[in-house]
This record gives C-alpha cells, sequence and structure tokens, in this order.
C-alpha cells in the first residue's frame, strides 16, 4: 500500500495530523490512504534505517533519529536537513528522542552520549558525564531527572545540576537481582510517564511500575492466563497511555497486553483483552486526535 518497508521501528503524528512512520528501511509519512516514502538521498543519510522520531512544535519540524545521526524535515522549506550551531551533531545512532518540556530536545545514543538541541536556535550542547552505558530509550520527567533504558545494564537515573545546567549531579542505577521489587529485566527497550505522573518501563522481562519513593519497581503480572499469548509476552517494546486512561503495552511475540488499573494500590495486572491484529510482533503504539489507535508491526507494516 506504498509503505516503504513492513519492519515498523518508531511511529509519530507532526502538527498537521500525518502520521510519520520509521522503518528498517525508509521513512514514510501517512496522510488518509495515501503513504509518501522517503529514502536515504532525500533524508541525507548513509542509510534507510530509522530508529526515532518526534515532532518538534515549536518549529514545525519531525525530527529524525538515524543511525548516522539527527534529520529533521522543516514545514517551513519542505526539505531535511541537520544544520546546528555549537557541538557538532554526534554522527551516531539515535535510539530516542525526548522532549524536555520547554522549548529542546534531549538525544539520546546508542553509545550512551546524551545532546541537547535547542529547537528554537539550533544550539547543540552535550551532556557532561563521567561514565556511560549503551541506550536504547529514554525519558525526561519534567523535574531534572533523564531516565535512561539500557541494552544490558538495566535503567540508570541522571539528575541535572539544574534544568539549565548540561552537567550531571547524580546518578542512580537499578539492574535486575533476585529481589522481586527489582526492575524485572536487564534488557529495557522503553520508559514512559502517564498522563498521572506514573513511571513505568518495559523489559525483555516484562512491563513494571517504578515508585520513585522506595526506588522499587512493581512487575504488572497475568490476572489469569485466558489470552492465548499470555506465555510469551513478556519482551516489552511500548507502553502507551490511551484517551480512556487505558495502559496499552506492546510485545515482541504476544500482541498487545491491556494493563487493568482497578485495583493499582494492591496489584498491577493485565486484563484479559485481546487486540485482533495483523501481526503479534508488535513494536509501537500510538493514539491520533480522532482516538484511532496505530500499531507498528515488525512483519507486516502498520
Amino acid at each position: 500500500d506504498g509503505l516503504s518497508n513492513n519492519f515498523v521501528l518508531c511511529l509519530a503524528i507532526d502538527g498537521h495530523g500525518y502520521v510519520w512512520v520509521g522503518t528498517e528501511s525508509g521513512l514514510n509519512r501517512i496522510a488518509g490512504n495515501m503513504c509518501n516514502a522517503y529514502w536515504r538521498e532525500q533524508i541525507g543519510n548513509d542509510n534507510d534505517k530509522i530508529l526515532s522520531l518526534c515532532y518538534d512544535k515549536h518549529t514545525d519540524r519531525m525530527l529524525v533519529g538515524t543511525e548516522n545521526g539527527l534529520r529533521y524535515f522543516s514545514y517551513k522549506t519542505g526539505r531535511f536537513s541537520n544544520e546546528t550551531v555549537g557541538d557538532s551533531l554526534i554522527d551516531y545512532s539515535i535510539a530516542s528522542i525526548v522532549d524536555d518540556g520547554r522549548q529542546g530536545m534531549w538525544l539520546i545514543y546508542g553509545n550512551g552520549e546524551i545532546q541537547h538541541l535547542d529547537c528554537m536556535t539550533n544550539k547543540v550542547l552535550t551532556l557532561k558525564q563521567t561514565e556511560r552505558s549503551g541506550c536504547r530509550c529514554g525519558l525526561y520527567d519534567g523535574n531534572g531527572n533523564l531516565f535512561l533504558g539500557h541494552g544490558k545494564d538495566g535503567m540508570s537515573i541522571l539528575t541535572l545540576k539544574s534544568p539549565d545546567d548540561y552537567e550531571v549531579a547524580e546518578v542512580k542505577r537499578f539492574l535486575h537481582n533476585s529481589n522481586d521489587s527489582s526492575i524485572p529485566g536487564n534488557n529495557v527497550r522503553c520508559i514512559y510517564q502517564d498522563k498521572s505522573g506514573r513511571i513505568w518501563v518495559g523489559t525483555d522481562r516484562g512491563a513494571a511500575l517504578y515508585d520513585a519513593e522506595t526506588e522499587t519497581f512493581r512487575k504488572v503480572v497475568r490476572k489469569s492466563y485466558s489470552n492465548t499469548n499470555a506465555n510469551i509476552s513478556d519482551n516489552v517494546y511500548d507502553i502507551k497511555e490511551m484517551t480512556d486512561g487505558r495502559i496499552w503495552v506492546a510485545t515482541d511475540m504476544g500482541g498487545i497486553d491491556i494493563v487493568d488499573l482497578s485495583d493499582i494500590a494492591n496489584r498491577i495486572v493485565f486484563d484479559d483483552s485481546e487486540v485482533e491484529l495483523s501481526s503479534i510482533n508488535t513494536r509501537c503504539i500510538l493514539q491520533d486526535g480522532y482516538r484511532n489507535i496505530w500499531i507498528g508491526n515488525h512483519s507486516t507494516g502498520v
């Protein structure tokens, strides 16, 4: 149907209602039933793999994370570019692009480097870290804390000296251990903050809710095993809150799971809902302004 590749890695919506789809081979923009594909020559990149997407509402641009650094599509010019000032953008894979809640973005690289982009001025500054681990995802909580998900080193929380100071004051690291209150797995693929400020973490061994006061994790467990995919759905790739307040979880081999929050004070469970999909290999979730839910699959497109 025009999608450049069926192996989807990321989704985003811009300020014009277009749905952008990053795949293993090519970037796409969907409008209604029309799909436009963009390739390396148009993006100004060395290959076609797209790892992350984030809309910059301040300058009306779609920021595109590639294996060779940042590119962005500007609606003002109708072109892709990567012009910046200050520190040079790192020519490495951008695992995650995170809104800082003001007028900038955190660029989180696969090798653990972190840069900050001021969207209004295009100024780039590199975060000063004493040590780093390879990253797969990130989140900024709006309170001076950068959450980082690592490929094999669990989760880290980097507390900045101040919102205007690009230097780390404190680092907390969380690894899985035999304690039930530890992070479920050390391969962290997504970190998400819902509308209530709760932090959800998706790992290769399940999803969990992080408690900042006790610095512990509460794993989401099964209410029952009536779901046919229940035994293979612990490999979590994405977590999103829908407009009805329900938490949806995208898994590698188990399709979509939905969290039951009715008794969250005592336990967190998946309900028995089954979402009918074209593939159980889900990677990303997105809800648009019309409450349609878009699912990116790693085999059958969107």
